[in-house]
């Protein structure tokens, strides 16, 4: 179970986890069944397209200008398996570090990966900074995922899932999830919005604006 997998690596009172703020963050997850950018990497697997780095950054950039209103950008890193930065500004903090490397299945009996199951894979280092950085995290890996015809794997999540392209539309849509009551949803965001509030630009450009209680 996704719950059970989460909460064994995790823990749900975990005091480092700024939503633990919001009373409501647990019903989020409940609704939502999104573990997913909670954990330290994600994979696009199984893709039925061919791709290099080339082709990656150029989707990345797709990402940056369709969705990130051309407010981020790329910083390049050497070869292949060099960890590659969207990054806001010069604060790489406030970025996804994404790369292409080998990825194996594991025997859960002998812990050894399967040398047999190889494949090429795009890997992401989840966003830091803010939590609306887990946002652009989970965006650009369904994105990634829909371009390439592939999977996605996570670290906290114990099952493969298909990617949906505009899973999250908006960082609203994120943040309340499907579901989610009134009174949880205005909690959670100005959680999600006072942790923004040293990138002034940023909360007007995606209209992150504390909301009033009920």
């Amino acid at each position: 179970m996704k719950d059970h997998c989460y909460c064994e690596r995790y823990g749900w009172d975990s005091p480092v986890h700024p939503d633990l703020r919001c009373p409501f963050y647990l019903e989020h997850l409940l609704v939502t069944q999104d573990w997913g950018t909670m954990a330290n990497h994600a994979h696009v697997i199984n893709c039925k397209k061919p791709f290099d780095k080339k082709l990656i950054v150029e989707l990345v950039q797709e990402f940056i200008d369709t969705r990130l209103k051309g407010m981020f950008h790329i910083e390049l890193a050497e070869g292949d398996d060099g960890w590659n930065v969207l990054a806001y500004k010069d604060d790489k903090y406030m970025g996804v570090c994404f790369w292409i490397e080998d990825h194996y299945d594991w025997d859960e009996e002998t812990e050894e990966r399967i040398e047999s199951s190889k494949q090429k894979c795009v890997s992401f280092r989840h966003g830091h900074g803010t939590d609306f950085m887990w946002w652009v995290d989970i965006s650009l890996e369904n994105f990634i995922a829909h371009k390439l015809e592939g999977q996605i794997i996570d670290d906290g999540v114990c099952e493969i899932m298909e990617p949906v392209l505009d899973k999250y539309p908006t960082v609203n849509d994120w943040i309340c999830g499907v579901g989610l009551s009134e009174e949880g949803c205005k909690c959670r965001w100005n959680v999600h919005v006072g942790q923004m509030e040293s990138y002034p630009e940023l909360r007007e450009a995606f209209e992150m604006k504390e909301k009033q209680s009920v």
